[in-house]
């Protein structure tokens, strides 16, 4: 039947309003407007809800102000709180060159009156590390009032030597110490035990930062020559004294009783358990070692004295840094001709 609807309608000419796509909208049945009562209970809904909000909001505002309050009260503001006497711990004591409490005061910026919870433990920490002898730092904050730093510093190895960048070994300036993996620092003291530490000499030294190791990687064989030489059993008191490093194929090494022996760059265990037995040797026999060239694997060519000869002239033992032009070049010609089997 014309005009007849499915459904009834009551309630229909308030539902499609707010569908502007929808084709019922066009009858003019359900686009009456909205009535006045309709309106109010719209804006009385509206406004309770921006009341209940903003009634929510200012809870919240005054929550997290009085939480503020009652953390300065009770932390911020309290004594109790303050950093005070912070513990250090080191591997290396002062006496032997360590960092000291006030040197972590300096760089950390720590005061008594510092409150433990203003503390930036990754700032702190980062601030150790920047320090070219720090190789590890940890840094802990404890309640109330405790701060835990703990700091590994490098074990200095040798000195480093190169002339034409004015690096001079043994000198609180000048000076550079290496530790065990060729990191280079400074140093700030010349301590007596720094005073017995070898010398590596590379006059030919390419770049050097402070707090990096050295990319030179004849550096670092010279590095694993004096670990391994110190971990050798002598028949006699002895150590390395000085390196140089003239040439990427040996290494000149002056020892603590002044013989002058040339190791090749591979293998030094093996070429130091030559030299114990040519030591063994030579005490069993009475000599003094002079000079060995452990580069070539047969027959290699060493010199001795005795101690009577050494007594009544001692033999001349020249540092390798200070040798002449003309020692230095027949020792390169020597080598090379051992290398080449002639």
């Amino acid at each position: 039947m014309l005009g007849k609807r499915s459904r009834p309608t009551g309630n229909y000419r308030f539902r499609f309003r707010s569908e502007p796509q929808d084709p019922r909208r066009l009858d003019p049945v359900r686009s009456v407007p909205p009535s006045l009562k309709q309106r109010r209970r719209r804006r009385w809904t509206i406004t309770v809800i921006l009341a209940q909000c903003l009634a929510i909001t200012a809870v919240v505002i005054a929550l997290i102000s009085f939480a503020i309050h009652v953390w300065h009260d009770s932390i911020s503001a309290n004594p109790g709180f303050a950093v005070g006497n912070f513990n250090f711990e080191t591997n290396v004591s002062s006496e032997r060159g360590g960092l000291t409490r006030e040197t972590i005061i300096e760089v950390t910026k720590l005061r008594p009156d510092l409150n433990v919870m203003s503390v930036d433990l990754g700032a702190l920490q980062s601030a150790l590390e920047a320090l070219p002898q720090v190789q590890e730092a940890a840094v802990q904050r404890y309640f109330p009032n405790r701060i835990d730093i703990r700091v590994s510093e490098r074990q200095p190895v040798a000195w480093l030597g190169c002339a034409p960048r004015d690096i001079v070994p043994n000198d609180s300036v000048k000076g550079r110490l290496l530790d065990a993996q060729g990191v280079v620092f400074e140093c700030h003291s010349v301590l007596n035990q720094y005073q017995h530490l070898p010398t590596i000499d590379i006059p030919s030294l390419t770049s050097i930062e402070v707090g990096r190791p050295l990319s030179d990687p004849r550096a670092l064989q010279a590095i694993q020559l004096l670990d391994e030489f110190s971990r050798q059993v002598w028949c006699v008191p002895l150590r390395i004294k000085d390196v140089k490093v003239d040439n990427d194929y040996s290494l000149e090494v002056q020892l603590t009783d002044g013989t002058m022996v040339t190791f090749g760059i591979d293998d030094p265990q093996k070429q130091i358990k030559r030299l114990s037995c040519i030591y063994l040797w030579a005490k069993e026999h009475d000599k003094i070692v002079a000079t060995a060239k452990l580069i070539a694997e047969h027959n290699t060519p060493v010199t001795f004295v005795s101690r009577q000869e050494a007594a009544r002239a001692p033999f001349p033992k020249p540092h390798p840094a200070v040798s002449s032009n003309h020692r230095n070049t027949q020792d390169a010609a020597d080598i090379k001709a051992i290398i080449s089997g002639h």
